[in-house]
């Protein structure tokens, strides 16, 4: 009789289990009705980027199993614009639901790397199985953005200690190599500050006088030993005589990294004598892209500009390359890119000294120039973009969109100056410094 009560009881309590799915599904149903009726057709035939991206934001509220069917079908459309795609990214990997969840690690499969979109969306989980896909995608992966969302989302797992000793050596490896794809030693060189290992500290020393990773390099050192020397090579150097054989760190937490790294931040004031109207010099190889046009001559902002190019020029040591793109459409020397060596600087030198404001500004023209040929021929880590107005050979969602696809492909920094009032250009530039992880500066 016992035995019957209880399997009674088993099956009422599955029979209600399922009943509530039942009816949570039915639910997100008439709430995927009522919500898609609207949106999906301003979706349809909406071309302002900027609602595009709004409307794909109010998605975050649709977390269940339909609205990510929906987003996964955007995603693999190839019309879907970049920065749309990036967009939806975001709210795929902030979706909660087991429903969502699902379809997600349904869609990427066993293809991880054939729609970094998805992969971003699946890191974001924190899928406890996703290790072993990305540790494997982040040796073999075929491409260098698929490796870096790989070494990115092994990181986000925040699980160092189930990392292999053989995983921390490829990132040494990695970050070290100078010929390995930019991002990946930036990605590889993040992840050294969760290693708690005397190797990861001797690494971080080593790349302190990495144009590129120097930044990096001296944020993880700080992590792992809370030291206060922050911008300073030769104090860290100072301070690693004697340990270079022997030396256990001791990591602080990241609330008291956070404390730490600001307080420091302010006490440094950046005090740097490599800067570009205020942007610190950071990277290798370096593309100045900038505003010659004829509205340059207002205020005399050609001449600030020739100021700060004769300064950071000057600057510039031999372990960095570099190139100067003017628009409409000039660069030196000789349409080159060069290590910056005193000839090379000389040359880039007298090439400024002649500058002189003419014309439009084709800011699109100078962008799809410097991708096609500049960039991924001298792999360009960081950009300096300067312009005092709106483009005048496209429209300012056309460019953002066009520099979102680049951002996936390049992985290049982009920092931007605006000079003077034009309020659409302005936005234009603080767009371009969000959408490709740089700093914006406005001079008035």
């Amino acid at each position: 009789m016992r035995a019957c009560l209880l399997v009674v009881g088993v099956v009422f309590g599955l029979a209600v289990h399922a009943s509530e799915e039942e009816a949570l599904a039915d639910g997100n149903a008439e709430r995927w009705k009522a919500f898609s009726e609207g949106v999906i057709e301003r979706l349809k035939f909406e071309r302002e980027q900027s609602v595009r991206v709004e409307l794909i934001r109010s998605f975050a509220e649709e977390d269940y199993g339909e609205s990510a069917q929906y987003l996964i079908g955007l995603l693999g459309n190839r019309n879907t614009p970049a920065v749309v795609r990036t967009v939806i990214a975001d709210v795929l990997g902030g979706y909660q639901s087991e429903e969502a969840r699902a379809a997600v690690k349904e869609a990427i499969g066993d293809r991880l790397e054939q729609n970094v979109y998805l992969l971003r969306a699946f890191v974001a989980h924190g899928d406890q199985e996703a290790r072993k896909q990305l540790l494997y995608l982040a040796a073999e992966g075929k491409t260098p953005r698929a490796q870096g969302l790989a070494i990115e989302g092994l990181r986000m797992l925040r699980e160092p200690e189930k990392l292999s000793t053989g995983y921390w050596e490829a990132l040494i490896k990695w970050a070290e190599d100078p010929e390995t794809f930019h991002g990946i030693r930036i990605e590889a060189t993040k992840s050294l500050r969760d290693w708690n290992d005397y190797h990861a500290v001797a690494t971080l020393m080593g790349l302190l006088d990495d144009p590129l990773l120097r930044d990096t390099a001296r944020e993880g050192l700080t992590k792992l030993t809370g030291e206060r020397h922050w911008n300073s090579a030769y104090l860290w150097k100072q301070w690693w005589e004697g340990k270079e054989n022997n030396y256990t760190p001791e990591p602080i937490s990241d609330e008291a990294y956070a404390e730490l790294s600001a307080e420091l931040i302010q006490e440094a004031k950046e005090n740097d004598d490599m800067e570009f109207f205020g942007i610190r010099i950071t990277g290798r190889n370096l593309l100045f892209i900038l505003d010659n046009s004829g509205s340059m001559y207002l205020d005399d902002r050609f001449l600030q500009l020739k100021d700060e190019l004769t300064g950071m020029i000057s600057s510039l040591g031999e372990s960095y390359s570099f190139g100067l793109l003017l628009f409409p459409e000039q660069s030196v020397p000789g349409r080159d890119f060069g290590e910056a060596t005193d000839r090379y600087k000389e040359k880039a030198q007298e090439f400024v000294g002649r500058i002189q404001p003419e014309g439009e500004t084709p800011l699109g023209e100078a962008i799809d120039h410097a991708f096609s040929r500049i960039v991924p021929r001298e792999k360009v880590d960081t950009i300096y973009l300067l312009s005092d107005g709106r483009p005048s050979d496209t429209s300012p969602e056309f460019l953002i969109n066009e520099l979102a696809g680049f951002w996936e492909e390049y992985q290049v920094t982009v920092h931007t100056i605006f000079l003077g009032d034009d309020d659409v250009g302005r936005a234009v530039m603080e767009d371009i410094a969000d959408i490709m992880r740089g700093r914006f500066i406005h001079i008035p």
